[in-house]
């Protein structure tokens, strides 16, 4: 490895493309002609599914994010902000901002 390159890392990741230049690439490869209108609107509809899901999903994880906050709360107070012992695993509270949480210690069953 040269100097330059241990300086400002290697010369693979300074080449590397990325997954969308690589894309990108292969279209203009093919003439960049496009596919039939019948196959893109059909990915176009695929897409607007997956986003659909994504965002339906991403509301799930919001609602159980807050319900586990909640509860989070009610049990760091309940045990006056210690540890506690859940089905073999200690878990130790933890904030980050405003977030309470609860993240596992290596405790014992009791």
């Amino acid at each position: 490895m040269t100097e330059a390159a241990a300086t400002n890392g290697s010369e693979e990741t300074k080449t590397k493309k990325s997954k969308l230049q690589l894309i990108r690439d292969q279209f203009e490869s093919n003439g960049s002609k496009l596919p039939p209108q019948a196959e893109r609107d059909k990915i176009k509809a695929e897409l607007r599914d997956a986003r659909k899901k994504r965002e339906t999903a991403e509301a799930a994880l919001e609602a159980a994010t807050k319900a586990e906050d909640a509860i989070t709360e009610k049990s760091i107070r309940a045990f006056g902000g210690k540890s506690v012992d859940l089905d073999g695993v200690r878990l130790e509270p933890g904030c980050r901002g405003e977030r309470l949480y609860y993240k596992s210690g290596d405790a014992e069953s009791v």
